[in-house]
């Protein structure tokens, strides 16, 4: 009987051992899934704020190219150019840009944005 008892006695020092483990497991990923969320919460942020901006270059770059055109610049751009270098400008960084026919990424021409606005 007494034996019993103290058989007793070591599963409960066990199971409550066990059960202040999985406490501590369960806390410490409480605060992996906060800490998870809020640096999702920052990317997708920062996400929205890229696009914001490419956006906003992607207008920039349309109105030059615009000006361009409207002075009288000889060799303006054409609309394929024009696409190939918002095709660029939208590539993220680290993707890989296909070589076009005419030798700049994407088909635009070498010589880089000057060469694009007929400059």
């Amino acid at each position: 009987m007494l034996e019993r008892v103290i058989e007793l006695g070591r599963e409960t020092a066990e199971a409550v051992a066990s059960t202040e483990h999985l406490r501590r497991e369960v806390k410490e990923n409480k605060a992996a899934r906060i800490e998870a969320e809020q640096r999702a919460s920052r990317l997708f942020d920062r996400v929205k704020e890229l696009e914001t901006k490419l956006d906003m270059a992607e207008v920039n770059l349309r109105t030059v190219l615009a000006a361009a055109r409207g002075r009288g610049a000889t060799a303006g751009p054409a609309d394929s150019e024009m696409e190939a270098v918002l095709r660029i400008l939208k590539t993220p960084p680290g993707g890989s840009a296909t070589t076009g026919g005419d030798g700049g990424p994407d088909g635009a021409p070498e010589g880089g944005p000057e060469e694009a606005a007929g400059e």
